[in-house]
């Protein structure tokens, strides 16, 4: 997904959360850093939500090095694609509703 993001938006951080298998990935519309998000941190006002300011400091902790490496996705590859022309086709060529197979709902 990195490298699909990186066709749109000019920069792409990646953070693992903790705990888990899940990576969020931030793409931002203007070139950014991570000293950017580290800048932030440091000015931000005393009197800033607590949640924000550990959101900043574990996002900070957690950011890792961008790979931009594998296939980028467009709408003319989705999958979805795949399903709906199968299912139109289907339809022409068997004559039967197959939104449904093997649920009974179809036909």
């Amino acid at each position: 997904l990195t490298a699909t993001l990186l066709t749109v938006f000019p920069s792409v951080h990646v953070m693992d959360v903790p705990d888990t298998f899940n990576t969020i990935l931030v793409a931002t519309v203007q070139p950014s850093t991570s000293e950017n998000l580290a800048a932030n941190l440091e000015i931000l006002p005393g009197g800033a939500q607590s949640l924000l300011r550990g959101a900043l400091q574990r996002g900070l902790a957690s950011l890792r090095p961008t790979r931009a490496a594998g296939p980028v996705f467009s709408d003319d590859r989705a999958p979805v694609e795949q399903i709906t022309n199968s299912i139109l086709l289907r339809f022409l060529l068997e004559g039967s509703d197959t939104r449904f197979p093997d649920s009974g709902l179809g036909s």
